[in-house]
């Protein structure tokens, strides 16, 4: 009756295709404990029955009928060894591993037990499965003496535990004093599974399987379903009404950002115990939950569970983010982490396999927390103290980092999973089947999953900005630290009479430092606080060199006298010195360093304004630790931007229509079109050859970065300067000319370029508030079309709809897709 380590892990309450199979436990030692009091009591079965009993449930994985067949075949005959060993395995698949470890201990303590040989190795499991690691470990290290190379997947799995015992006693010695513990009471714990919470305000969400219910139209005992209750101010939960299914299990509460939509999973029976589950949402109106909405194939996926939804946030894109589990084919493992983007109110990105975290084993219950940038999930495919452990994995720019186990008293030696976490990082809730939660049978320590709340000191973080002198390594005063978080904020301090000055940052950021004074030459660091788990302060020590002098370029619109941004400063210490040019497309400050006493030229330059020159000496304002410097750009010939070209997605706007006008603005079409960069370089990459596969890579990332952006930024540059000239009383006529890549027909094409040219007069009318719709009103502004001609693409560009690699994906294609203004006439 042996069975491999393979079929417990599959045991585990959280593996949504099998999670409330788990519970059905209640009517099974109902129906179980009738049949086992009926035989016993009526003396008319023999002992070959239990033990056919226990095989044939056995068969069918119904551990728990087997387990206490056997226990009573035991009782019968107590000195049958081979009774005994059965025993020991249908309680450790039925996870009662204190009576598992006492009935291996009986078999091992026997005469006979060589004529088990996996006794010692199962012993090992059972008592690493109750925290029993040192144990564990020696049994293990037993059975590899005594039995090596007799079963080559226990002696795979021998190494694997014995790392693990290792890693558990160690991890151990760190457990997390600053977190408190408490376990929920009969509030929302009950002997069955309680899972999920997830707390809004002085509301607790969570899904309980505690209900009981019978499918009319087949002949089954009663089954256990899932409902989400809400508990509300630590009060008794209540079922929702509205919320819940009335047939089928309704489990997992995952709200977006704006709280005006919820996702859940909705499962149900496809036989006896197995379960197979589909993502829904409602949207909330004023307080009230709107109807069912299953979402849309492929986030579902017929004849597969996709469950836990959670959402998340991509900074980088600014979208939300749906993260589940599926069991679907092409992944990685039993159950693993997908996502896809939330793009506007209805529309998702197709699914993802997050290949990065997913292992052979099950990837569960993700959550992400977006003040800190971590998703939280749990594995049984890493290194862990046992079961599912709960991991962090944090987002840093885009790269996610190393998977970190998050350690005790949160994960324990069983089943840990659905982990949230408050915004300020000090309280949260998992669920765990811990030895100490409610047992749905007490007496055999096993089964079930229960919500514990957890709170933990707040993490602080600062940074001590220490200033010296370079050359005597002595303190120096009186120096001025700007700090920049992730490139964007910046904030000055002081250090006044002190060499120091301490600063709160927030933790999973990036920080810039930069120390300077009078005539020192300034001196920068940079550090990051991803990682942190604790309390800390980050020393930073500066060390300011004498004779330079900070020079901060600023530049301004002459007219509005606003900040410029995107503006090339060119800086040369004259005479003979050499050109240093800076240009960022966000920002308006360019600092630079020069020596002392030097007479300097600076020059502003950019796209449709006209240059400034300024001259000074960099002894100038000697007061001052900056020497600040402002050019003020003049408005130029818009003619300098021609011609400017926008581009567009494949048939895009207004796909597979025929209209010769379009419903959007351009700047609608940007944004999705740029979401599509990834996929763009994976199409266009593949099928390359690998000498080729990274220039094409190249390529098309350079067209988005380049190509596309600045298309735009010069098209709201073109907009903002064509405002100032219209403001003076000046007329003007734009022409526009629409192009397409060669890969429809020639009509289709005509109306998709007329598509194209009315967006960007749709982004004309709406700019600023509508503020140059008034002048195309008044006729001082048309923007109109030129006639396509004859024009046809580049020979470079294909048009075979069998290879979208190039017709679509490849940057010649996309340089085509765009319109130009190509005239302007006043």
């Amino acid at each position: 009756m042996a069975t491999g380590t393979n079929e417990s892990l599959f045991h585990i309450l959280i593996r949504e295709h099998r999670i409330i199979a788990l519970q059905i436990m209640r009517p099974l030692i109902i129906t179980a404990f009738i049949s086992i009091t009926m035989l016993s009591s009526a003396h008319s079965q023999t002992l070959n029955a239990y033990v056919k009993g226990a095989k044939e449930a056995m068969a069918r994985k119904d551990y728990f009928s087997a387990y206490n067949f056997m226990r009573i075949a035991h009782e019968i005959e107590p000195n049958n060894l081979e009774h005994t060993y059965n025993l020991a395995e249908a309680a450790r698949l039925y996870s009662a591993f204190t009576n598992a470890e006492k009935y291996y201990e009986e078999v091992a303590a026997d005469a006979k037990a060589n004529d088990y040989p996996e006794t010692n190795f199962w012993l090992a499991y059972v008592k690493q499965r109750l925290g029993k690691y040192q144990d564990a470990l020696d049994l293990f290290q037993i059975y590899q003496t005594e039995h090596s190379k007799e079963n080559a997947t226990l002696d795979s799995l021998a190494e694997k535990h014995i790392a693990t015992s290792n890693w558990a006693i160690k991890e151990l010695e760190n457990i997390d004093t600053a977190m408190d513990l408490v376990h929920l009471g009969p509030e929302v714990n009950t002997t069955f599974s309680e899972f999920g919470a997830a707390q809004d305000t002085n509301l607790l969400y969570y899904s309980s399987l505690r209900f009981l219910g019978q499918d009319k139209q087949v002949s089954q005992p009663e089954r256990p379903y899932a409902k989400i209750l809400i508990s509300k101010d630590n009060a008794e939960g209540k079922v929702d009404s509205i919320l819940n299914d009335s047939t089928l299990s309704t489990a997992h509460t995952a709200f977006n950002a704006a709280k005006d939509r919820v996702f859940y999973t909705l499962c149900d029976y496809v036989n006896g115990s197995d379960i197979r589950c589909d993502l829904y949402y409602r949207d909330i109106v004023d307080g009230q939950f709107g109807l069912a909405q299953k979402l849309p194939e492929p986030i579902n996926m017929a004849g597969f569970t996709t469950t836990q939804p959670h959402v998340g946030y991509d900074a980088l894109s600014g979208r939300e983010v749906l993260y589940f589990t599926s069991d679907r084919p092409g992944g990685k493992g039993r159950l693993d982490i997908y996502y896809c983007y939330i793009v506007g109110k209805d529309n998702f990105t197709e699914p993802v396999n997050f290949e990065a975290l997913n292992t052979p084993s099950s990837e569960v219950s993700p959550f992400y927390h977006r003040q800190s940038n971590t998703l939280y999930y749990s594995t049984e495919g890493l290194l862990g103290f046992g079961g599912l452990d709960i991991y962090s994995v944090e987002n840093d720019n885009g790269v996610w980092g190393t998977p970190v186990d998050l350690g005790s008293p949160v994960n324990s030696s069983l089943d840990d999973a659905f982990y949230t976490l408050s915004d300020d990082e000090e309280e949260g809730y998992f669920s765990s089947n811990r030895l100490g939660s409610m047992y749905l049978s007490p007496e055999d320590e096993a089964c079930c999953f229960d919500i514990y709340y957890f709170t933990k000191e707040p993490i602080e973080v600062s940074a001590r900005v220490l200033t010296f002198h370079k050359l005597t390594g002595e303190p120096l005063n009186n120096c001025t630290v700007y700090l920049t978080e992730a490139g964007v904020n910046t904030e000055t301090y002081s250090t006044g009479d002190t060499n120091e000055v301490v600063i709160t940052v927030n933790r999973n950021s990036s920080y810039d430092v930069l120390g300077e004074k009078f005539e020192f030459t300034a001196d920068s660091a940079k550090f990051s606080t991803s990682q942190i788990k604790e309390s800390k302060e980050i020393v930073i020590k500066l060390y300011l060199a004498p004779a330079k002098r900070v020079i901060m370029v600023r530049t301004f619109e002459k007219r509005t006298r606003l900040p410029l941004p995107g503006v090339r400063v060119e800086l040369v210490e004259v005479p003979g010195g050499t050109p240093r040019v800076k240009q960022e497309p966000l920002s308006s400050r360019y600092l630079f360093l020069v020596d002392p006493n030097r007479d300097v030229q600076i020059t502003g330059s950019k796209k449709g304004y006209l240059p400034e020159k300024l001259a000074f000496n960099s002894n100038d304002n000697p007061g001052a630790d900056t020497l600040f410097e402002d050019l003020y750009l003049e408005i130029g010939n818009l003619n300098d931007f021609l011609p400017l070209a926008i581009y567009f997605n494949n048939d895009e706007p207004g796909r597979q229509s025929k209209s010769e006008t379009a419903t959007v603005r351009y700047l609608e079409t940007y944004e999705p079109y740029m979401a599509q960069r990834n996929t763009f370089i994976q199409k266009y990459s593949t099928g390359s050859t690998p000498e080729e596969k990274e220039a094409n890579a190249k390529a098309i990332a350079n067209f988005f970065d380049e190509d596309l952006v600045t298309g735009r930024r010069e098209f709201e540059s073109f907009m903002h300067i064509l405002e100032q000239y219209l403001k003076e009383g000046l007329t003007f006529t734009i022409y526009l000319k629409g192009y397409t890549s060669p890969l429809a027909s020639a009509a289709y094409n005509l109306s998709l370029g007329n598509r194209r040219i009315s967006s960007i007069q749709n982004e004309f009318k709406s700019f600023s508030d509508g503020i140059l719709w008034k002048y195309m009103e008044s006729g001082d502004l048309v923007v109109t079309q030129k006639s396509f001609g004859e024009d046809a693409a580049p020979l470079n560009v294909s048009d075979d709809r069998k290879n979208a690699r190039k017709s679509i994906y490849s940057p010649e294609a996309s340089r085509e897709r765009r319109v130009e203004i190509i005239e302007i006439q006043k």
